[in-house]
């Protein structure tokens, strides 16, 4: 509830310092991730502006299906989508890894990724 996903900087200065995590969806300065975002707020109501992380949990679910079958096979694997990093355990329950952000001058400055806090069940699920 820190970041509304929309740039206010003045209505934001009086939260500078604050540290919180984010998806990349609304972090990230990647130019791939920002055309995405440029050409669904092209096509798409404004919905997907006011909501930005439903928009972005939308797009990781239709393009982590490819997926599906190679993460839970490899621990270590990992796909860089729009909500995180997200790997999926032998339960198949998928896991995300969010970015660290800043406030300064009332607007996000990114820090780094989460650590990684994918539970190794591969002891258990080779016993």
């Amino acid at each position: 509830h820190v970041f509304s996903g929309n740039e206010n900087i003045s209505a934001d200065k009086d939260i500078n310092g604050i540290t919180y995590c984010d998806v990349p969806w609304l972090l990230s300065t990647d130019p791939s991730m920002e055309l995405l975002r440029d050409s669904l707020d092209l096509q798409s109501s404004s919905s997907s502006s006011r909501l930005p992380r439903f928009a972005a949990l939308g797009i990781d679910a239709y393009q982590v299906i490819p997926h599906l079958q190679r993460l839970p096979a490899n621990n270590f694997d990992r796909y860089q989508g729009t909500t995180g990093k997200l790997s999926i355990d032998a339960q198949n329950r998928i896991y995300r890894q969010l970015i660290w952000a800043k406030f300064e001058k009332g607007r996000p400055e990114t820090l780094g990724v989460t650590p990684d806090l994918t539970p190794d069940f591969s002891a258990q699920v080779n016993q």
